[in-house]
């Protein structure tokens, strides 16, 4: 029960009030949608004839079924290993990447001397609240 008779495709209008989230703008504050207005948003809010709780129910199990494939495997095995270790393999990983940064800026839990010592050999400085 989420079919609207309308000219405008219900999807558009929930991929823009998905964007304006993102963007973390209001409706009336985010970039105007070119086929309708933000008025269309909140009455498609408002529509008691959508099934809002399977729409996001069918919507999570699409993204679940894209997404466990690709992080299932390396999440369980990151989960299984010492916090420090997998904090430095993905610092690696954004530098690998191109991510620019000059500091690590992070909380008590991570600060230790061969944490500092360890994003020191990666080229980076590190921000720590110290225990």
């Amino acid at each position: 029960n989420f079919k609207r008779h309308s000219l405008v495709s219900l999807l558009i209008v929930i991929t823009w009030m998905i964007k304006a989230r993102f963007a973390r703008k209001s409706l009336y504050r985010c970039q105007r949608a070119k086929n309708f207005t933000a008025k269309t948003g909140r009455n498609v809010l408002n529509d008691g004839r959508i099934n809002w709780q399977k729409l996001v129910c069918l919507a999570a199990v699409k993204l679940i079924s894209v997404l466990k494939p690709v992080i299932d495997r390396r999440r369980r095995t990151q989960a299984q290993r010492p916090m420090n270790a997998v904090t430095v393999e993905l610092l690696k990983e954004a530098v690998a990447l191109g991510i620019p940064a000059e500091y690590v800026l992070f909380d008590s839990w991570f600060s230790s001397p061969k944490m500092f010592w360890q994003l020191k050999t990666l080229g980076l400085d590190s921000v720590g609240m110290l225990k």
